[in-house]
């Protein structure tokens, strides 16, 4: 594999692990955040059931709190089951007055006791009346005299297609952040390439002669004028490398440039040597 291919292929590991991990996170954070929001309106929407409702006490027929039942259910687009306070059911959207019969006991539903004891309850379940996986709210009765409740109920599949939307949404992002990376991939790589070749072509140049190499050295002796003692001495060099053209006007220009970038570093070398000379000794 090529150096441009194997820097590409480094680039887009990196990238799409990115990705996928910010995948997975968006993916649940916003199905998560998409449950709570959900959940909200119900709640919002049991309290208007609720406050239209008022007491299920006050209803003695049984076929008009089915028909209040039907027009609150179209309206928001729910079932909805009202429990009397012995857990039996005395109206419920989705089945008709004549088969309520035949529904079991309410009493055990877990949203149905959260009701009861808490003024409110959650639960999400599979449904026997219906066959179908539910999320339901239950709210208490308002009514003082009977402690019943009133329940709603969405199919849980209502989830599944907002969640489909949603991964739609977050794949196309995807897509769209994966073209971007391989495009960042092939730049970064062609840029990458670019400065190896420069970097070779530098190196064959130096081995041709086309390139030399040029050295100075300074020499460092320090002497203690009451003694005489050499306290120190030392050798720093520096290098620099400059191109050769063909001009000689060109060639001694570059060369005085050279020369005077060696002797300002050595310069400065040599101050960073006196400096950490005084400092050891405390002079």
């Amino acid at each position: 594999m090529s150096i441009r291919g194997r820097i590409f292929f480094i680039v887009m590991s990196c990238l799409s692990l990115g990705l996928i991990f910010a995948f997975i996170v968006a993916e649940r954070d916003l199905g998560a955040s998409l449950q709570d929001q959900i959940q909200i309106e119900l709640q919002k929407q049991g309290q208007i059931i609720k406050s239209s409702l008022g007491p299920l006490s006050q209803y003695n027929d049984l076929n008009s709190l089915k028909d209040e039942t039907d027009a609150l259910a179209q309206a928001s687009q729910s079932r909805i089951t009202l429990i009397n306070s012995l857990g039996i059911v005395i109206s419920d959207s989705n089945i008709d007055v004549d088969d309520l019969d035949q529904i079991d006991n309410h009493s055990n539903r877990p949203e149905v006791i959260d009701a009861q004891n808490n003024g409110m309850g959650w639960s999400r379940r599979f449904s026997d009346t219906i066959q179908q996986e539910m999320l339901y709210f239950a709210i208490a009765d308002p009514s003082s005299a009977q402690q019943g409740v009133i329940r709603l109920a969405v199919p849980y599949n209502y989830f599944d297609q907002a969640f489909r939307s949603l991964n739609t949404s977050v794949i196309l992002i995807l897509v769209v952040a994966l073209i971007g990376s391989i495009l960042a991939g092939i730049i970064a790589g062609n840029y990458t390439r670019e400065n190896f070749l420069e970097l070779e072509r530098a190196v064959s140049r130096l081995e041709s002669g086309d390139l030399k190499k040029k050295t100075m050295t300074a020499s460092i002796v320090l002497v203690d004028l009451a003694t005489g003692e050499v306290v120190l001495s030392d050798s720093l060099s520096a290098n620099a490398t400059l191109g050769t053209v063909s001009a000689q006007f060109a060639q001694t220009r570059s060369d005085r440039h050279a020369d005077e970038r060696l002797a300002m570093l050595l310069a400065d070398r040599v101050a960073a040597r006196l400096h950490l000379f005084f400092s050891q000794t405390g002079s």
